[in-house]
């Protein structure tokens, strides 16, 4: 639009998490930001529905720690002190007739540390000795764009793919790990993995290193974060303090 008292006028389309993370993007730029939406509320997807008598978060209900485009919004956002953890308990998979506990040094299904693995018992036997392969294998070349499972199972094993990335990617991305891209899923792995030949070796480098005396886990705790009250409530109500940028 034309300027407005010599300042560029900038106008969003939409108060969803998209509109309203582009606004607040814009928020030191000079110029003057207005947010149309056509609904009685902000926050688009992020909503929140009463069931039973409890508020439930209707779309994403959380986030990943490891993932610092998240993290750092909310902290530019003043919203820093109302992060809370998901739920007290870790994270498991149903397999092999048992709940085993998720190992904490992986990233997103991807393992880092084959003892571990090993030690939670959601591979047989043949998947941890398959896994362990990655460690000795030449590296995996690539040329374009590659599917989740095609390079994982290429370099860790079938077992890997079934029984820890897929269930970890199908519940983030609701989708099967053969038919997303490598490149796009896991952007970060991806970049990781051309300058190492092991994948688990890509994948440490991305974790922060274990506290002492932790055997191993991942530091940091839990894998997941949400805001006190679920996003939908948080982003929403703090959306609709502020329609209309300087």
């Amino acid at each position: 639009m034309e300027p407005t008292n010599g300042r560029p006028h900038v106008v969003i389309v939409g108060g969803g998490i998209s509109g309203l993370a582009a606004a607040f993007f814009l928020r030191d730029e000079g110029v003057r930001v207005t947010v149309l939406e056509g609904s009685p509320r902000l926050g688009g997807k992020l909503s929140v529905s009463e069931i039973a008598g409890t508020a439930v978060d209707e779309g994403a209900e959380a986030l990943l720690v490891t993932r610092p485009e998240g993290t750092a919004l909310i902290a530019e956002a003043g919203l820093a002190d109302q992060r809370a953890n998901p739920g007290p308990t870790s994270s498991a998979i149903w397999t092999l007739g048992a709940l085993r506990p998720l190992p904490r040094r992986q990233f997103m299904g991807v393992p880092s540390d084959m003892a571990e693995l090993s030690r939670s018992g959601v591979l047989s036997d043949e998947g941890v000795a398959r896994a362990g392969q990655d460690l000795e294998l030449p590296p995996t070349t690539r040329d374009g764009d590659v599917s989740v499972a095609g390079y994982v199972g290429a370099r860790l094993g079938a077992e890997v793919v079934d029984r820890l990335v897929d269930p970890l990617l199908g519940g983030v991305y609701a989708g099967r790990s053969a038919e997303l891209s490598f490149d796009a899923t896991l952007p970060a792995l991806a970049a990781a993995s051309r300058r190492h030949a092991s994948l688990a070796e890509a994948a440490r480098s991305l974790l922060p290193s274990p506290a002492p005396g932790s055997a191993g886990t991942r530091a940091g705790g839990p894998v997941f974060t949400t805001l006190t009250g679920g996003p939908g409530k948080t982003i929403g109500r703090r959306g609709a303090h502020r329609r209309d940028g300087p």
